[in-house]
């Protein structure tokens, strides 16, 4: 999928911990194309878990 405006949102979710978003030019979260949690689970792998702490960082 090709987005034409891309912006990234964040937000902090009661339950997911901290988000970030891709959407195509809104400012909402609820219009995100792409949707990714940053915190770190106990269940993610050690390659995740890197990659959580270097874009949080």
């Amino acid at each position: 999928m090709r987005l034409d405006n891309p912006r990234i949102v964040t937000a902090k979710h009661p339950n997911m911990g901290n988000l970030v978003g891709i959407t195509n030019g809104s400012r909402h979260l609820s219009d995100a194309k792409y949707l990714s949690s940053i915190d770190i689970w106990n269940d993610d792998d050690m390659e995740t878990k890197l990659s959580k702490k270097l874009y949080s960082a």
